[in-house]
């Protein structure tokens, strides 16, 4: 499945930050440090280009979004749908030192690749993963899924090593409020 970049997003500043490697990684790679420091430099153009990229994009977004957000709910619902492919992309940047990869997949409700949880009311894709829960170490939960908590901790708990922090998220997760809200000027 494609790997997504991570935006951390600053709403009150309008500071957008990419998920990027570390500067310490390259030196890691190519043993030569004039050849770390000159791939280094390379790969920090492209990120400047790419969040200024970004940054033009979310600006044409709140202004569509400003325009037409308050005319009709309808409209309103439509641009949830639009966004709501991308919308995972985006954390608050209080967690911006994660520089944090995502995975996002979306079909059709009629896929056979959707399950439907009938006690929670939810679907959901399932990602085939490993049952060794050992290389877990920090956990970090949406608030909505605050309810589970409990069931969180007892199912990471069954692993040989210690219960890693987990913690509700405060990060915002309506990308519609928060690039309403944004200040890009």
């Amino acid at each position: 499945l494609p790997i997504f970049r991570g935006i951390y997003i600053d709403p009150i500043s309008g500071f957008i930050k990419i998920a990027q490697r570390s500067d310490f990684s390259f030196f890691q790679e190519y043993k030569d440090f004039k050849t770390a420091k000159n791939n280094l430099e390379k790969y920090k153009e492209n990120i400047l280009k790419l969040e200024e990229n970004v940054q033009n994009i979310l600006f044409e977004i709140k202004n569509i979004i400003n325009s037409i957000h308050e005319e009709s709910l309808i409209i309103s619902k439509n641009i949830n749908l639009i966004l709501k492919s991308i919308k995972f992309l985006f954390k608050h940047f209080s967690f911006q030192e994660e520089q944090e990869c995502r995975i996002i997949r979306t079909e059709n409700i009629e896929s056979n690749n959707v399950i439907y949880d009938k006690k929670t009311q939810r679907s959901f894709i399932e990602y085939n993963t490993l049952d060794d829960k050992s290389y877990i170490r920090n956990v970090y939960i949406g608030k909505a899924a605050g309810l589970y908590l409990t069931n969180l901790i007892k199912n990471i708990s069954s692993s040989p090593k210690d219960l890693p922090k987990i913690k509700i998220s405060e990060n915002p997760y309506n990308v519609i409020e928060m690039l309403k809200d944004i200040n890009l000027d």
